[in-house]
């Protein structure tokens, strides 16, 4: 993606859209735009974002997971561009059958630990392929794309969870 681009699918009520993070998008990020919108974002090494009051530094890159109406900075970018992809709920939020990968799931309303997980080379590479594909989904506009779209985040979220579970409580050796 080139500097501010930004593709974004809707259909009626459902969006997801997927923007990069760099300096000519921050302060747009930083606006209220996005505020009533799900957020993941996807941040390489030396970025600094502020999310519900608290500072976090990324040393590696890591992914962020920000519910609607929550406070969120991004105060410093590294040297790499980062994306952030956002929806509403009525793109996807399962909240039945799914309860971890919901909207309202682990990585988005944990109150007790910070939702973000760190990436070491092997998780980074996954993770990107994930945000690779959903950018081609965007641009493709062919049929099935919502479903294909919710597919790609469903996949992300699962992927997240499992590594934030991971990392917040590792099995004892």
């Amino acid at each position: 993606m080139n500097n501010n681009q930004v593709s974004v699918f809707e259909s009626l009520y459902k969006k997801l859209g997927l923007q990069s993070i760099n300096q000519f998008t921050l302060d747009d990020i930083n606006a209220d735009k996005y505020k009533s919108y799900i957020k993941v974002f996807y941040l390489p090494p030396g970025y600094t974002i502020t999310v519900d009051f608290k500072q976090y530094s990324t040393l590696t890159s890591g992914l962020f997971f920000i519910n609607s109406n929550q406070y969120v900075s991004i105060q410093g970018i590294g040297e790499n561009e980062g994306y952030m992809i956002y929806y509403n709920r009525d793109f996807y939020c399962v909240q039945i059958h799914d309860a971890e990968v919901a909207c309202d799931g682990l990585l988005f309303n944990n109150l007790s630990n910070m939702p973000m997980t760190t990436l070491n080379a092997e998780n980074n590479i996954n993770v990107d392929n994930i945000f690779k594909s959903i950018k081609a989904e965007l641009a493709a506009t062919q049929a099935q794309q919502e479903e294909m779209l919710r597919v790609y985040l469903k996949q992300l979220i699962i992927f997240a969870t499992r590594l934030w579970t991971a990392q917040i409580y590792p099995k004892s050796r």
